[in-house]
């Protein structure tokens, strides 16, 4: 019963990180405009780790779901969408810090 309750406590947790990052985009799009210098990179590496944050809820809650025999067996398997969580997490770290342009700070 533990562990049914620390799984559902992490989906929930990712679901809210979902919607603060989807939150984070349209912020971004709003605030910044286009005469910010990385405007262009940090619209496409927010809207890159939204989606891919998106894809890996989808394949967690999949794999969950496989695991609970809840979805039989069949074209997902727990192989399958423990590969695409493990590669769409990869995506969402690289989008989140390698494509995302880091503030810097203004020196006067």
């Amino acid at each position: 019963m533990i562990d049914y309750l620390l799984v559902f406590i992490l989906i929930i947790g990712f679901t809210y990180g979902l919607l603060r990052q989807i939150r984070q985009c349209s912020r971004i799009r709003i605030e910044k405009g286009c005469d910010h210098a990385h405007y262009k990179r940090s619209v496409i590496g927010n809207d890159l780790a939204c989606l891919s944050y998106a894809g890996f809820l989808v394949f967690y809650v999949l794999n969950l779901l496989l695991g609970l025999r809840i979805i039989p067996t069949g074209f997902l398997t727990s192989e399958n969408t423990s590969f695409s969580c493990f590669s769409f997490l990869a995506i969402f770290l690289i989008a989140k810090f390698g494509v995302t342009p880091k503030e810097m700070k203004h020196v006067e």
